[in-house]
């Protein structure tokens, strides 16, 4: 195709993503309904009402509650999602089928997807021809000249490239093309010196899903004060909208007990390798768990908590020194900040594979990239983020299971190489006294969990208990429905006065016995000199199993 037809390359694009949307919701329109119940499900249980029946943050009460209503059987975990989130879906909640309902947010999803893609990419292509004199918009070598063959290539190339993560958002009812495109949104009207619509499109993947807070990191490289002061104010404005609907405790609640266990990496199971982050592949080294994580490299919580801030230390200090970088295109800094983003968080997905779609977008015009190729080398990386299978390499050796978490360090690396910002020890000491700050404030870690009672981890969710003349009875719930089983034992369990729940801690005449994470509930006394009782530290928020500990 001759270079003077190169403008139609971002309506092809869009016409590709439109088309593989397309064949891909058709392909998986007889699916299980996914994700997309957690959001539905809420959102129903606040139309009619019953949204402390459903208890939306305790994982057992809000399946009990959504598999009376799902025409198929659920396990779903509303947990790590903001209260937010309920009002978002209403919408959708209105409609009796979640099938249908599920059809139709990923529908919308994709066309609202589509236009935001075609206006974002020709308005950044107008911006960037208003950047330069008008005899260098033809320029071969020009790093602005956005509509060349080649980066129309690249163009038509992505939806190709983020196949499995659009696919799998889709599969999931996930909402990702809706996060992308705000975040798309906000980046154009930024670019545009709409302050209010920037701020405003940028709060709402914040409030969303959070991880996307890191722009603001890029907002204050960028020296954008204002902006960066109504991202927060519309950010604050969103988060606690929910508290006219679910009431201030619920918000409170989200806020200040499990958000905080969320950043830990506590959500269902903290170790597994399909969250391939940082956190998990140093956890699984350094952090015992009897039953999650029973044999790792060493036992030694301040250890892994050491090496992982100097892990959010270097990722940290190279990303302020890219986006500071004034040479770089604002578009390649954006989608940098949110590749440092994908790194830093504790909880990925491959839906989530979507956001790279701003660093492939970046690499249009990095003329670093373009030269002899390399673009070709960072859209392989990118592919390979996105489409390595993940859930096949549980099995694997330590070392080959974090694939993904490998190519997207070695493409942000691969970046900050080419890009070659001068080395300013300014940025490195400021991050660095920040990050041990926050580490003094919130104390080394130690390992305070205490033992598990029960010889393994074969109950998600264990949810109340009481002694048989056989041993336990163990009320649980695996995803099937309420289940009991007998845990044969000759230990003596008993009720005992003395002890007590108070502030989410066990106590015992009046004694704190704990001092850990988590909610705690149903203490008891096991024979002579212990206790035992219902946790959920150590684990995802709700998903409770029997602890025991000694007496002092």
């Amino acid at each position: 195709m001759k270079k003077g037809n190169s403008h139609i390359y971002p309506y092809l694009a869009a016409v590709l993503w439109l088309l593989l949307g397309g064949y891909q919701l058709w392909k998986i329109r007889d699916v299980p309904v996914g994700d997309f119940a957690n959001y539905y499900y809420a959102s129903q249980a606040l139309l009619a009402g019953e949204d402390q029946d459903a208890q939306l943050y305790e994982p057992y009460t809000f399946n009990l509650w959504v598999n009376e209503r799902s025409p198929e059987a659920l396990f779903v975990n509303y947990a790590p999602v903001p209260p937010v989130s309920v009002l978002a879906y209403l919408p959708f909640a209105q409609i009796a089928d979640v099938y249908q309902a599920k059809l139709l947010f990923n529908g919308l999803g994709l066309v609202f997807f589509v236009l935001v893609f075609l206006w974002g990419v020709r308005e950044q292509v107008k911006l960037r021809r208003d950047e330069v004199p008008k005899d260098a918009l033809n320029s071969k070598n020009s790093e602005t000249a956005v509509v060349q063959p080649e980066l129309g290539l690249v163009l038509c190339s992505i939806p190709f490239v983020l196949w499995t993560p659009l696919f799998n958002n889709f599969y999931q009812g996930q909402s990702y093309l809706y996060i992308v495109s705000f975040l798309w949104l906000g980046y154009i009207f930024w670019q545009k010196n709409k302050v209010i619509q920037a701020a405003l499109f940028w709060a709402l993947p914040i409030s969303l899903k959070i991880f996307p807070a890191i722009l603001l990191l890029f907002i204050l490289c960028k020296r954008q004060y204002q902006i960066f002061g109504w991202t927060l104010g519309f950010t604050f404005l969103f988060s606690v909208l929910p508290i006219g609907w679910l009431g201030q405790a619920t918000v409170i609640e989200y806020f200040q007990d499990i958000l905080p266990r969320l950043f830990a990496g506590e959500i269902n199971d903290p170790y597994t390798i399909l969250y391939q982050s940082a956190r998990v592949f140093i956890d699984q080294l350094f952090i015992l768990d009897g039953h999650l994580n029973p044999t790792p490299l060493m036992d030694s919580p301040g250890l892994a908590a050491l090496i992982y801030l100097i892990f959010q230390w270097i990722v940290l200090g190279l990303l302020v020194h890219l986006a500071a970088k004034g040479s770089l295109p604002n578009i390649a800094s954006f989608g940098a900040v949110l590749l440092a983003g994908l790194l830093l968080s504790g909880y990925g997905s491959n839906y989530s594979m979507l956001l790279l779609f701003f660093p492939s977008i970046g690499i249009l015009v990095t003329n670093k990239f373009r030269i002899n190729g390399l673009w070709m080398g960072a859209l392989f990386l990118i592919f390979l983020a996105g489409n390595i299978p993940i859930y096949q390499l549980q099995e694997s050796p330590f070392i080959l299971q974090f694939p993904r978490l490998y190519v997207l360090l070695l493409l942000f690396l691969w970046i900050y190489w080419l890009e070659g910002p001068a080395f300013q020890p300014k940025i490195w000491i400021a991050i660095g006294g920040l990050l041990l700050l926050k580490w003094g404030f919130s104390g080394i870690p130690q390992n305070q969990l205490a033992d598990y009672y029960l010889p393994d981890g074969q109950y998600p969710i264990i949810f109340d208990y009481e002694h048989h003349e056989d041993g336990l009875r163990l009320k649980h719930y695996r995803g099937q429905g309420p289940e009991e089983d007998i845990h044969a034992t000759t230990d003596q369990v008993y009720v005992d006065s003395k002890l007590s729940i108070q502030h989410q801690q066990v106590f015992y005449d009046g004694q704190a016995l704990t001092d850990s994470k988590g909610r705690k509930k149903k203490p008891m006394r096991l024979n002579t000199n212990e206790i035992i009782y219902l946790s959920d530290e150590g684990r995802g928020v709700g998903f409770y199993t029997l602890r025991k500990l000694k007496l002092p």
